[in-house]
C-alpha cells in the first residue's frame, strides 16, 4: 500500500508502522475452550470482528479473532492479540478508553499505554475512521460485560 503523491494526512494515517502491524498474523484459530464468543460489526463501513475468549480467574487466558476489516481495524486487532492475554475487564476497558482519548484529543501516548497506540494518533483528523480502530476494543468490552444470562440462548 503506497500513498505517494496523495494528501500528506493520508500518508500519516496509513503510516508504515500501521500497515506493517495490520499485516502481522494473529490468532484466528477457533479456541478449544470458549467462555465468550461475540460478533461485533460496524454497519457504516462493513468491518466485522468475531471474538472468542477463554478466561481463567476473570482474566483473558486465550483469545481468537476473525477480523474482516480495513487496515486500521486489522492493526487494532493485532495489538489486542499481542497484549490482552492476562488482562481483566477493567484493564481492557482502560486500554479502550485511553485509545479513544488519544485519537479524539490527539494526545501523546503515556508509559501506561500500549506503545503502538502512537500509530493511531493520525486518526484524529479522520473521525469517520475512529470506529475502525476501536471496533476490536468495543468487541472486547462487550464480551466482558455479557454474563451467561445475557448471552444469546442464555
Amino acid at each position: 500500500m503506497s500513498f505517494d503523491g496523495h494528501d500528506p494526512a493520508l500518508r500519516d494515517l496509513y503510516n508504515a508502522r500501521l500497515v506493517a502491524l495490520a499485516r502481522q498474523p494473529f490468532n484466528s484459530a477457533p479456541l478449544p475452550l470458549i467462555d465468550r464468543e461475540i460478533r461485533h460489526d460496524n454497519p457504516l463501513c462493513g468491518d466485522s470482528v468475531r471474538l472468542q475468549l477463554h478466561f481463567r480467574e476473570e482474566r483473558i487466558a486465550a483469545l481468537s479473532q476473525v477480523v474482516r476489516g480495513c487496515t486500521i481495524c486489522q492493526a487494532a486487532a493485532c495489538l489486542i492479540d499481542r497484549h490482552a492475554v492476562g488482562l481483566d475487564a477493567a484493564q481492557m476497558a482502560l486500554r479502550h478508553r485511553r485509545l479513544k482519548k488519544i485519537i479524539a484529543e490527539d494526545l501523546p501516548v503515556t508509559p501506561e499505554d500500549w506503545p503502538d497506540f502512537e500509530i493511531f494518533r493520525p486518526l484524529h483528523g479522520f473521525r469517520s475512521r475512529w470506529t475502525c480502530a476501536l471496533l476490536p476494543f468495543q468487541a472486547m468490552d462487550l464480551a466482558f460485560r455479557w454474563t451467561d444470562s445475557t448471552l444469546p440462548g442464555g
